[in-house]
């Protein structure tokens, strides 16, 4: 499906009062791009895997919103020119410049894969199911993880300091309890490091089949990793 895209340049100042308006006159969601830098509070609270380079901020942002074929284009963008013109009086839009485009449905479960590439922790290689080895680390241990729409690539901080203690304290003896297992990415290490076995619980239904699928990308039998959805708090 096709839609007509608008986006408004103006400054990052004025975006919260654009959204207000838009939402005003009927315009349900916006996308909103700029380049302020996330604080360090607001990185702690993202379960984010992949955080993107930004350049710097000089005060500019777009806001963009979509139209489908069925819309009244005209009298829509009649609405936002109004909208527009109003806030000029309280705040500095910028450029206040709109440009026309079209866009189609993309595929957004799978577009951030591009950003996913090979990486190692110590002498263990992460890799995606899509890439191939790279030669020079052919020698280490591999992983190879899709986490499909579950939490898990393994690239955040807090996971590979997990897969370093893993490294160092798994044992053939090691019962390993995984909590939020999502990909199953921990769990998966763990076998592969020689644990006995692996019972991970997790909240979204989706880390059922990102493990299974895992596990049998690694070569690992299904039995040795045993994973329920539900929420070890209160679901006896």
């Amino acid at each position: 499906m096709k839609w007509k895209k608008f986006t408004l340049t103006t400054t990052t100042e004025a975006v919260d009062l654009i959204s207000c308006a838009f939402d005003e006159i009927g315009i349900e969601g916006i996308e909103i791009e700029d380049n302020i830098p996330l604080t360090e509070k607001e990185t702690k609270g993202m379960f984010i895997d992949i955080l993107p380079e930004l350049p710097p901020d000089e005060g500019i942002a777009k806001v963009s919103f979509y139209l489908d074929d069925d819309a009244d284009v005209p009298g829509m963008l009649e609405k936002v020119n109004e909208a527009l013109e109003e806030l000029k009086m309280f705040t500095d839009l910028g450029a206040c410049t709109i440009e026309a485009s079209e866009t189609e449905d993309k595929d957004w479960i799978n577009n951030w894969k591009q950003y996913f590439k090979p990486f190692t922790v110590d002498d263990i290689l992460i890799k995606p199911t899509w890439e191939t080895i790279p030669e020079e680390h052919k020698d280490k241990l591999l992983i190879q993880i899709d986490p499909g729409t579950a939490f898990g690539t393994g690239m955040h901080e807090t996971t590979q300091l997990c897969i370093r203690q893993l490294r160092e304290y798994t044992g053939s003896d090691t019962k390993v309890l995984d909590v939020g297992t999502g990909s199953g990415i921990l769990g998966i290490t763990a076998l592969k490091l020689g644990a006995k076995e692996v019972f991970g619980t997790d909240l979204d239904e989706n880390a059922i089949t990102a493990v299974g699928e895992n596990l049998e990308a690694n070569g690992i039998p299904a039995g040795l990793f045993t994973v329920l959805q539900g929420n070890i708090i209160d679901d006896k």
